[in-house]
């Protein structure tokens, strides 16, 4: 089992992310079609280096489909200790909550910030509804327990994170879902959005494994 992607995967992340992009427009009445939200919190993290803006395809959809979205807020992602450690998370989860009416947030984080969003699940599982990570390297020695229900998004193709370790055990409330995408266009792959939308508009009782689209 490779524990590294393979070289020609690294090489196209960008011209492949650039095309996942593209085909947002073609895609849209599929992802506009999807359930309505019902207002709650989503907090999205960025993966290491990355920014809010690199989250904001992801936000902006969500917002259209009736969620109050948060960007995480803390600058470019340079890991948790840079970031201000736990704390820091854990004081950014609480602003979304007290500008939400204190309803629990839904996390998604994309490579290491679904590794952060499942820090945050086990650290205060009574105020996260659910965990969606996007490429995380949550796997095997890394994984990451929670009691929260959890939704690993994964690649074969990933370019970064190879998807074993992108998976979690799979249990009553966790899963894991393959998409065909590079590592960089998770935050804007339209199946990755269909499948945020249909796990975000699961009501709060009555969370479920996902039914895979074709």
């Amino acid at each position: 089992m490779q524990s590294h992607p393979a070289s020609h995967l690294a090489m196209l992340e960008l011209p492949r992310a650039a095309a996942e992009m593209a085909m947002i427009p073609p895609a849209m009445p599929l992802l506009f079609s999807m359930p309505r939200g019902d207002g709650h919190p989503v907090l999205v993290i960025p993966g290491f280096l990355g920014r809010d803006i690199h989250t904001s395809v992801i936000r902006q959809y969500l917002r259209i489909q009736g969620y109050k979205t948060f960007g995480w807020s803390l600058g470019r992602n340079l890991g948790i200790y840079k970031a201000g450690g736990l704390d820091a998370l854990m004081a950014r989860l609480d602003e979304v909550q007290d500008a939400s009416g204190a309803r629990k947030v839904s996390l998604i984080g994309w490579s290491l910030g679904g590794v952060f969003a499942r820090r945050m699940a086990e650290a205060a599982p009574h105020k996260v509804r659910q965990v969606i990570s996007l490429g995380s390297p949550i796997g095997n020695e890394n994984y990451l327990p929670t009691s929260v229900p959890s939704t690993a998004i994964y690649s074969r193709s990933d370019g970064v994170v190879p998807p074993h370790f992108a998976q979690e055990p799979e249990t009553a409330t966790t899963e894991n879902i393959e998409v065909l995408s590079s590592h960089s266009g998770l935050v804007f792959n339209p199946h990755v959005l269909y499948l945020l939308s249909q796990k975000l508009s699961m009501p709060e009782s009555e969370w479920k494994k996902s039914q895979r689209p074709s």
